[in-house]
């Protein structure tokens, strides 16, 4: 078995925009994943979260491997039989791909290049340009792909406009690797907080709203300063001084969070923020006034829990707007994305409106 790591083509390079090979390179062979594997003879469970057996109706074999813990430049390998040299064309350069692969009929949002490097198979996926892992850190791909997943819901224009203003989702495994390493304020105030579970993490003292988490129970932060969203695999327990959940086994909890903090990232990079703007003020505080006169009525018919709820995250314009933004692009369950149209409709259309969304 033949195992090539592939170490130099990321992001920025050739191997990175598979839509634009399209016509450079109208030739090169589209394969096709045949199975998608978790476990086989062929993987190391420990080392490898699953295998794309690509069809290339040979008696030889070529898989796709999914690593476990890894980075942008090595979530993914390949596997091959020797004697499937001869399937491909040599390349006139090592920038040229000698086939793409079609992800069409699995879970993965991207698609996938294979490159002959120096008389070795090396394989490249295309992650949203948003994306970064830093060298200090890695995390486990099933987080990379969900974060990946979603961000590619972005329209074009909108993932230009964060591309072009330098905008990063920053990817860590804990709060060490993210909001500490990048911003030391954060630990200093986290470790002068003091931890109470009783009381809520959110609530609304004297007509303001008290924040009672510690950075390392965030799940993702905006970092307006530097145009960096953070965003650890492991989350912090809420109360807890050494519990975490782990986000990469929870699709549930990781769902929509990088949408959440694009639309931050895209409202602070407007020439005038958008949700500072006379129209989304205006369309905000008629929401809110609705919203505190049918309060009673909304928690009889959803439930008192889930109205407090809606209230933490609606409880400013800028907050308002990430999540409306998350919610257009599909980062939230429907029946949420419903009940958030329906306690917003006013801020929803002003956004819908300004942003021709659908």
């Amino acid at each position: 078995m033949q195992v090539s790591l592939f170490p130099i083509f990321v992001n920025n390079s050739p191997a990175s925009s598979i839509d634009s090979k399209k016509s450079q390179h109208p030739s090169i062979p589209i394969l096709s994943i045949k199975e998608t594997i978790k476990l086989n003879t062929l993987v190391e469970h420990q080392t490898y979260a699953e295998s794309y057996k690509l069809d290339i109706q040979l008696p030889s074999w070529l898989y796709i491997l999914r690593n476990k813990e890894c980075r942008l430049n090595d979530a993914f390998s390949i596997t091959y039989d020797p004697q499937i040299k001869t399937l491909f064309q040599k390349p006139k350069s090592i920038y040229e791909p000698i086939a793409k692969v079609s992800t069409k009929n699995t879970t993965l949002k991207g698609d996938f290049e294979i490159y002959d490097y120096k008389g070795k198979y090396i394989v490249a996926y295309t992650f949203s340009p948003l994306l970064e892992v830093p060298k200090h850190t890695c995390i486990h791909s099933d987080y990379l792909l969900a974060i990946d997943n979603d961000l590619k819901k972005l329209p074009p224009s909108i993932e230009d406009h964060l591309v072009n203003n330098g905008v990063k989702l920053i990817l860590g495994q804990t709060e060490e690797d993210t909001y500490y390493y990048y911003r030391a304020d954060f630990a200093e105030k986290d470790y002068k907080k003091t931890i109470d579970s009783t009381k809520p993490q959110l609530e609304f003292v004297n007509n303001t709203w008290i924040d009672n988490r510690l950075y390392a129970n965030l799940g993702g932060i905006y970092l307006s300063n530097t145009k960096q969203a953070l965003m650890p695999q492991w989350v912090r327990v809420y109360g807890s001084e050494d519990s975490y959940y782990d986000l990469s086994t929870d699709p549930n909890r990781v769902f929509g969070i990088a949408l959440h903090e694009m639309g931050h990232a895209f409202d602070y990079t407007q020439p005038k923020m958008f949700s500072e703007t006379k129209e989304f003020k205006e369309a905000y505080e008629t929401d809110i006034q609705v919203l505190n006169r049918d309060k009673d009525n909304l928690e009889k018919q959803y439930g008192v829990d889930t109205i407090k709820a809606w209230y933490a995250n609606l409880r400013n314009r800028q907050e308002t707007f990430a999540e409306l933004f998350r919610a257009f692009f599909d980062g939230m369950k429907i029946e949420s994305k419903e009940l958030l149209f329906k306690l917003t409709p006013n801020s929803a259309k002003c956004i819908k409106d300004s942003l021709t969304l659908k």
